[in-house]
């Protein structure tokens, strides 16, 4: 006995039964539940352009499928991070005009504060700056 698609009766009984649970064992494979419900409903767009199957087996099925198109969009984002992670690392953005104003700006404060320090305190002020101890540090030459 075969299920026919445009049976929309024995077709939305199907979605209801099944949507809510394939949706959930596809964001198990993607952490992602919005778009693991955006792809359970291609798993039943895809059974409903293919329903030539067996009434008994259309629930296999649409759980097999649920779960190739849940490893598929794993593989996908993967691939899809690996690729913006590597094009962000070649393709630093320049800084705008903007910032290279306020550096040079914030360049002319700092030097101008650190000059009207003394020397001795202005070193303490840059080392602390770099996260360095006001203690002394002990004789290692021994």
């Amino acid at each position: 006995m075969q299920m026919r698609a445009d049976n929309t009766e024995a077709v939305d009984a199907l979605f209801r039964a099944h949507y809510e649970r394939i949706g959930r064992v596809i964001g198990r494979v993607i952490h992602d539940q919005p778009r693991a419900e955006e792809l359970g409903v291609e798993v039943f767009l895809k059974w409903w352009q293919n329903s030539a199957t067996e009434a008994s087996l259309n629930e296999g099925w649409l759980y097999r499928t649920a779960v190739r198109k849940a490893l598929d969009e794993l593989r996908s984002q993967t691939r899809r991070n690996r690729f913006e992670r590597l094009a962000g690392v070649l393709r630093g953005s320049p800084p705008t005009p903007e910032q290279i104003y306020a550096a040079t700006v914030e360049q002319r404060r700092t030097r101008t504060v650190l000059a009207a320090l003394g020397r001795r305190h202005a070193e303490l002020l840059l080392l602390r700056s770099q996260d360095f101890s006001y203690r002394k540090a002990p004789n290692l030459s021994r």
